[in-house]
This record gives structure tokens, C-alpha cells and sequence, in this order.
């Protein structure tokens, strides 16, 4: 630890063992020494991508307990909802992924209580399963955005109250428009679904390939309910959960995912792969929401680490990693991901980036709407074993700030890492 600690510049390449020296950290402490906010702040804790269909069970390891309290303390504790969480329903074909009820309990546990729901696995059970998510999840006392009986109350913010301070909610997915028969998910007027940006390629001059851009009715609709929820609340949360490929250059065509190798041996970090890059439209797509009164942009979806953009004082956090990945244990598909024999086998040979075993929690320090305070934790997670998160050793955590710097660098955000802690200049 101590080596990898004074080792100049990004580490990227090679992977480390996941438990390196957690028995040398005295989590306790390093805990109790995080900066606290002061009488006038909250603090929300956000992360990426929950994909989880058991309990989990790997809460008495140290680093893993430390990681649930951080959640725990924080005001609000924020993730995105990637599956439906139900038991009645018709099962939708391709890849569905569904979990029981009593995830919500242990979501509640780990210390969540706000979830977006607007991603291409809300409607897993059908609309009879999305009805008895939304119903499952009010009824634990989970703020929940995105996902609705209708139009209205899909793009309407959930609302938590903490410290005297309202902090609203709002979720969409992003997608190409052929992208898994995105627009069934839609909810409408009178249909139950999620709130949707949907994209279409576009030549835009000086561009070598096509622009994936969003749809003007589908922006104005996000630029509405932003608008009406920026009225309602104190402190306004964005969430998109972005399926927004990127075009290779020179060819036009979406990327296909890196296949692993037959050995399961992880694939050494790159940091200039499609998935995690920005496109264009994504950057669109956010900042915009940070024009309409957004305080706040949490991007997820691309399963790896994205860069931080401040943009008008405001972060957007493109990606923070998944959180929970639970599709294999010990290397094999879960049966419940419901899943055909080729997709499991792909799913066995397709998550082995290093980057997928990288993850981050955000604590965002607030005072009256304004941020005050941005630190990212470092998380890891061993994907083909069981994708549980857990505090990352030191040298796992200085690769993950390493990258986090680097993928930040095209917004010219400046980010600092000290100990184990990454912060981000406000």
C-alpha cells in the first residue's frame, strides 16, 4: 500500500488484489475523520447502478460495513433502481432483470431512501409489475422519480424533507431510439411507463460520425418538469440513466462491448473506450437540465466511470460506476436475471474491464441550494464473484482517483486526492 501510494502518476493496467491490505485500515477512523457538515448543510451520498436480486451478504466485512454507514449518515442516500422489484407481472423476454420484495428491505438496510426508476427494466414485469413497485416502494417510505401510473407522475419530482429543506427528485432514461424497443417504455397520458429522452443520429457539420441528439418534444417535456419541480423544492436532483451510445470514428457504427477472454482474466483498464467517453449528446442532455434549475446531475447506465463536469457551479457526475452488479456468482449467471443460455454465457465472458470492478460514492454537501463540498469515495467491487461493493484498498483506491482525474480532465475539472478521498474543486 505504501508503494503504491508514493508511485508517480495514473496507475492504469494490471490488476490489484481485490482485499490488498483492508486489514491494516482502521475503517473506524478513517470514518470518524470525514468532514461533517456544518448546521446549515445536508449532505446526500449518491451512487450508480443497483442490479441485485438476493440480499446482501457481505456486510461484516469491515470495508463493506464502513461503506453502509457512510450511506447511513448522509442526509439522503441516492441510487438508481435497475430492475423491477415485484412479484406479480408477466415476465418481458430478452433480459429482464427482477428481484423480490424484500430487496426493498435490504435497500433500507444499506441505508437508501432515494431511488430513480427510470431505466430500460422498469417495465421487466410489465405494467402490473411497475404498479406494484411504485406502490411497494411509498409504502417503505422510498422517495422514488421516474417511473409512474402516467405521464404526469412520471415527470412529477419525488420530495424528501430533511433539516427544514425540501430536495426534490427527477428521473429519465436516455436511449437510442433502437435501442431494445426503448419506446414501449414510455409512460403516457394514460399509460403506465417511465419518463424517456429518446435519440436519433444526426450529420451535424464538422462531426466525422453521426450525433446521437435527443428529440426537441422529449427535452422540452425534461425542460417542463424540471421547471415545476424547481418551484416545489430547495435542492433539485437530475437522474438520467444514460443508454446514449457513442459512434466509432470513421465508420458510423455503435461499439461493440470488449469480449472478455475465454480465461475470465480481467481485461487492464483503458480509459479511452467508447463506454467511457461522453458523447455529445449526454452533455446535451444534462447541462440542459442544469439550465432548466437542476442543482444536481447523477448519470449512470454506462456500468463504468464517467468524468465529473462542474458546469455553472453546478456537478453533473456522468457516471459513478455500478453499484451492485449481482448477475454471476463465481463466475457463472444467476438463474433469477431470467436470462437465455447465449446471454448468460455473455454475461460470463463480457464483464471482465477493470473498469467494471470500479465504483465511487459522492457526497455532496449542500447549503441553502448551492453546493458547497463534492468528495468521492472509492468503491470496488469483484463482478465475477458476487458485484458487491466494498470500500477500495488504498491502491485500488488511488487507480480509481487516478481515473476519475483523467476522465475529468475534457471538462476542466480540477480534482484532488488526498489519503484515500478524492475532492473536486467547487
Amino acid at each position: 500500500t505504501a508503494a503504491a501510494l508514493a508511485a508517480p502518476g495514473p496507475r492504469f493496467g494490471g490488476s490489484q488484489p481485490a482485499l490488498l491490505a483492508q486489514t491494516r485500515i482502521d475503517w473506524d477512523s478513517r470514518l470518524a475523520a470525514l468532514a461533517k457538515p456544518a448546521g446549515d448543510e445536508i449532505v446526500v451520498a449518491a451512487v450508480g447502478d443497483l442490479m441485485i436480486s438476493d440480499p446482501v451478504t457481505n456486510r461484516s466485512l469491515p470495508q463493506a460495513r464502513a461503506l453502509y454507514q457512510v450511506l447511513r449518515d448522509a442526509d439522503l442516500a441516492f441510487a438508481n433502481c435497475e430492475g423491477t422489484i415485484a412479484n406479480r407481472g408477466t415476465l418481458r423476454g430478452g433480459s429482464p432483470q427482477t428481484a423480490p420484495l424484500e430487496i426493498f428491505d435490504d435497500f433500507k438496510t444499506s441505508g437508501f431512501d432515494m431511488l430513480s426508476m427510470a431505466n430500460n427494466h422498469g417495465l421487466d414485469l410489465g405494467e402490473a409489475g411497475l404498479v406494484q413497485q411504485i406502490e411497494e416502494a411509498r409504502a417503505r417510505g422510498f422517495t422514488i422519480a421516474g417511473i409512474g401510473k402516467n405521464l404526469a407522475e412520471a415527470t412529477t419530482p419525488g420530495v424528501a424533507s430533511v433539516k427544514g429543506q425540501r430536495v426534490g427528485l427527477l428521473a429519465f432514461l436516455c436511449a437510442d431510439e433502437n435501442f431494445q424497443n426503448v419506446e414501449e417504455l414510455r409512460a403516457k397520458a394514460s399509460k403506465p411507463g417511465v419518463g424517456l429522452i429518446i435519440g436519433t443520429r444526426v450529420s451535424v457539420p464538422g462531426s466525422p460520425v453521426p450525433l446521437l441528439l435527443p428529440h426537441d418534444e422529449d427535452m422540452q417535456t425534461m425542460i417542463d418538469a424540471v421547471k415545476r419541480a424547481r418551484a416545489q423544492v430547495d435542492v433539485l436532483m437530475v437522474s438520467f440513466h444514460q443508454h446514449w451510445n457513442i459512434v466509432l470514428p470513421n465508420t458510423g457504427a455503435p461499439p461493440v462491448r470488449p469480449q472478455g477472454p475465454q480465461a475470465r482474466s480481467i481485461v487492464p483498464a483503458q480509459l479511452d473506450r467508447p463506454v467511457n467517453l461522453v458523447a455529445e449528446g449526454r452533455k446535451l442532455i444534462c447541462r440542459t437540465a442544469i439550465d432548466a434549475g437542476a442543482d444536481l446531475v447523477i448519470g449512470h447506465g454506462p456500468h463504468v466511470l464517467n468524468g465529473i463536469e462542474m458546469y455553472k457551479e453546478k456537478p453533473i457526475l456522468y457516471s459513478l460506476g455500478h453499484f451492485y452488479l449481482q448477475l454471476l456468482r463465481d463466475g457463472k449467471a444467476l438463474p433469477r436475471t431470467e436470462i437465455s443460455p447465449a446471454l448468460a454465457r455473455g454475461n460470463e465472458i463480457n464483464w471482465l474491464l477493470e473498469e467494471h470492478r470500479w465504483s465511487a460514492v459522492a457526497r455532496v454537501f449542500f447549503r441553502r441550494g448551492a453546493v458547497t463540498r463534492l468528495q468521492i469515495l472509492p468503491a470496488y467491487m469483484d463482478v465475477q464473484k458476487d458485484g458487491y461493493p466494498y470500500f477500495a484498498t488504498d491502491a485500488d483506491g488511488l487507480a480509481i482517483g487516478n481515473a476519475l482525474r483523467e476522465l475529468s480532465r475534457p471538462f476542466n475539472t480540477r480534482i484532488r486526492t488526498e489519503g484515500w478521498i478524492s475532492e473536486v474543486r467547487i
